[in-house]
């Protein structure tokens, strides 16, 4: 079914795009029932291609739903005709490659993919050689590694995309496909990451020497760090499943033995 998107919204931490086509809202999520703005949504679901579900409606009612994006989409409270909503999943990201070819992240269907910021002048730089070591481990089992490189956090990757890659290749031999350097923060971030932020925000850097550094640091970055999403730190890491689902989020202290037990898992 071909969308028109025309306005970007959110139920919750969902981005949702609403398009002025169809009869009814479409929702592509397994569990709707917990992701509406207002008590007087109900919900059922709908046998269709594409996994989607069927939204009916009574009245939007609530001052603070009427306030929400979704809520601004309503006429006078009421859901219009012919307004249709979908939800972009990790399957309809597109990154761009260090040769400038787009990449759709529907190549990784069915298979566990780790994406993560990466800099070539960071002290967590030396987890490339783990990282090249699970790709070597279960690349022929269905695993893919998304290596965006990144220079938003003290200026660490100044290289130009083919000196990343040399530097990689030449410190860490590593194969996996490395992306075209992007933001991952900010109005210039990807959609990739954007999405992937909303997927999994931030719940810690842990315990440990590395934690208290971190924790440290970003107060004198972010002051509201904790309490928002955006990536910290080179190599932030996300996993993710074959059914497209964001498993986990890894902020750079993690152990990388850790990443790699939830990789295997999924494997």
């Amino acid at each position: 079914m071909p969308y028109i998107f025309c306005q970007s919204v959110k139920v919750s931490s969902i981005p949702i795009f609403a398009a002025e086509s169809g009869l009814h809202i479409f929702l592509t999520m397994e569990d709707t029932k917990k992701r509406c703005v207002c008590q007087s949504f109900f919900w059922k679901k709908k046998k269709s291609v594409d996994n989607l579900y069927l939204i009916k409606y009574n009245r939007v009612k609530h001052k603070h739903c009427m306030d929400s994006p979704l809520g601004r989409i309503f006429k006078n409270g009421v859901v219009p005709k012919r307004q249709e909503v979908y939800i972009m999943g990790f399957y309809d990201q597109i990154v761009t490659a260090a040769d400038g070819k787009e990449i759709s992240m529907k190549d990784y269907e069915g298979k566990v993919v780790l994406v993560v910021n990466t800099a070539t002048g960071c002290g967590f730089t030396p987890h490339y050689k783990d990282i090249e070591a699970m790709y070597e481990k279960f690349h022929d089992k269905g695993f893919e590694v998304i290596d965006v490189p990144c220079n938003q956090f003290a200026g660490q990757t100044p290289g130009t995309d083919e000196e990343i890659h040399e530097f990689c290749q030449l410190k860490y031999n590593t194969r996996f496909p490395q992306m075209k350097k992007s933001d991952v923060n900010g109005e210039n971030a990807i959609p990739l990451f954007k999405y992937l932020k909303e997927e999994k925000g931030f719940e810690g850097f842990g315990k440990g020497p590395a934690a208290f550094a971190m924790n440290a640091m970003l107060k004198q970055i972010d002051k509201d760090y904790k309490n928002n999403s955006e990536i910290k730190w080179n190599f932030t890491k996300f996993v993710i499943d074959r059914n497209g689902n964001v498993v986990a989020r890894f902020e750079p202290t993690a152990k990388m033995e850790q990443v790699a037990k939830c990789v295997e898992d999924l494997i």
